[in-house]
């Protein structure tokens, strides 16, 4: 179950949102709300289930040294190692949303890169199409779904 906000608000944001940075990838992914989030903490023990992937960027639309890292990220991804790292973190995020999320940077020291998502064409729920449940049953006693007025 989802809480309201979610439902009513146009897009799903996350500045440095530590354990919910993927929850908030997979609620704009399920509801078809655009979403972007700056990534900071891995949090490896407590998400064993993330193991790397293969990057969904390539090496030439990123710095040298960024470069470097995601080869050696990308070595990870073959044997399909528990995501460990900030690279790591990054690709595996990068490869949700069927592979269209995409990066930028932020004028800002420290974490700043930002991984975004826009819904092609209209908003739609794609977890409705996937059969999920995407309700909130913030009224006690009711059941919010994304048809009703916000």
């Amino acid at each position: 179950m989802l809480p309201r906000a979610v439902f009513c608000t146009p897009a799903l944001v996350g500045l440095h949102p530590d354990e919910p940075t993927e929850d908030i990838v997979d609620a704009a992914w399920l509801l078809g709300k655009p979403c972007a989030v700056v990534p900071c903490c891995v949090f490896p023990s407590l998400f064993p289930h993330r193991r790397a992937r293969a990057p969904a960027a390539s090496a030439a639309a990123c710095s040298d040294a960024e470069a470097g890292v995601l080869v050696a990220a990308a070595a990870a991804a073959d044997s399909g190692a528990l995501v460990v790292t900030y690279p790591q973190f990054m690709q595996y995020l990068e490869a949700k949303c069927d592979g269209q999320m995409q990066r930028a940077y932020l004028g800002m020291e420290g974490r700043n890169r930002v991984l975004f998502w826009m819904p092609p064409g209209p908003a739609a729920s794609v977890g409705a199409s996937y059969g999920v449940d995407v309700r909130s049953a913030d009224d006690a006693g009711g059941v919010y779904d994304e048809t009703s007025a916000c």
